[in-house]
């Protein structure tokens, strides 16, 4: 099936109708057999507000006078007679060059044409890691075979404000519709107000604004949870999750589970380590340690090990004092699952820290174990 591009019309072509979907109206739909134009405007999800300035608005356009060809799949909107446009407060983009992707028939005979409009955002470091996670700029898609999937054009769009799509169906006549997008404040919520110790916890990150594109399951966001009992707490990535209860694609959904402990399981999950008979404490027990970065050691030894992490956090840093040095001590505190008897060896066990009494062990040691208390 090839596409067919229509140009010319009678000035008196009626009014097309223009939706703008929240949703994907096409999909599993375009180009099969038994469904109707009715049936894809009949799903459209429409929606003129909530949008974010990275969203993708989907458009269907109904021009049955534009339905040129029974036999092919026509095209509208890429051409200098009857262009279509997207304007918005920080750019404007035409489909109207060589090559651009147009709006393309969603059927042959269906008279109904589909194409998206890209926000693109602005020049802006979305995660904080000093670059650039969005580029902005304006322009038409040029792919012709991609139009379902790359869209037919991108307009920036920065915190809030409007974008405008413009189809010029006859000599100075114009179809048009206009959708808001905003910035929203984040929430942070629990699944439920009160648990048991026993109970999974679900905790939710929402925040649209995160997303760098939609489904955007790669950037990792990073949540410190903590309870008064534990008040340095546990650092969890939360990444992006299909929820697909609404749009699927205009929920910002990240959540995390985790799980309470009790206290005196706590003490009886620490893995310690004996001492070489060479270095700062010969043949005292502790915990593992390390000269490098506390993120490549913490790395190396649980592959070494064998274990699997659930999730760190950085406690108080200290000074210890010797005779001849001092040194910075930053404590590490890891959550593995499970805490394995593999990892035992000649010099390491799983030991209760209320027995580290019975232990030789070093004063930094001593003084981290009182902070676990």
């Amino acid at each position: 099936m090839t596409a067919h591009a229509a140009s010319v019309h009678a000035a008196s072509i009626q009014e097309p109708l223009m939706f703008f979907c929240a949703n994907n109206p096409i999909s599993k739909k375009y180009n099969v057999d038994g469904i109707t134009a009715g049936n894809i405007m009949g799903g459209c999800k429409e929606k003129l507000d909530g949008y974010s300035w990275g969203s993708r608005i989907y458009i269907l356009i109904y021009a049955p006078g534009w339905n040129t060809d029974s036999d092919k799949l026509d095209v509208i909107g890429n051409n200098k007679h009857n262009p279509i446009t997207a304007n918005s407060r920080e750019g404007n983009m035409s489909l109207e060059g060589d090559g651009c992707n147009g709006f393309i028939e969603t059927a042959p005979d269906h008279g109904l044409f589909y194409g998206s409009i890209k926000l693109s955002g602005f020049r802006h470091d979305v995660n904080g890691d000093g670059r650039p996670d969005l580029y902005g700029g304006n322009r038409c898609e040029q792919n012709t075979s991609s139009v379902l999937d790359d869209g037919s054009g991108r307009v920036e769009a920065k915190q809030e404000g409007a974008v405008t799509v413009n189809f010029e169906y006859s000599e100075e006549k114009f179809v048009s519709k206009t959708a808001l997008h905003s910035w929203r404040e984040a929430t942070l919520e629990f699944d439920k107000t009160e648990y048991d110790v026993s109970d999974e916890i679900q905790l939710t990150l929402t925040d649209l604004d995160n997303m760098r594109w939609p489904f955007d399951k790669k950037q990792p966001y990073e949540i410190h949870v903590y309870s008064d009992s534990d008040s340095a707490g546990i650092l969890m990535d939360a990444y992006w999750v299909p929820n697909y209860k609404g749009i699927v694609q205009m929920n910002g959904y990240y959540p995390i589970k985790l799980n309470l402990t009790f206290d005196d399981e706590i003490l009886l999950n620490n893995l310690l380590k004996k001492g070489s008979g060479k270095g700062l404490w010969p043949g005292l027990w502790g915990f593992f340690d390390s000269h490098e970065l506390p993120e490549d050691a913490l790395h190396q030894t649980l592959r070494e090990l064998n274990l699997r992490m659930e999730s760190v956090s950085f406690l108080e840093s200290f000074r210890h004092q010797l005779s001849h040095i001092n040194y910075l001590v930053q404590p590490v505190k890891v959550h593995v699952s499970p805490p394995s008897a593999q990892a035992e060896s000649s010099g390491i066990k799983w030991i209760n820290l209320a027995d580290f009494s019975q232990l030789p062990i070093s004063v930094p040691v001593r003084k981290i174990i009182d902070s676990l208390r």
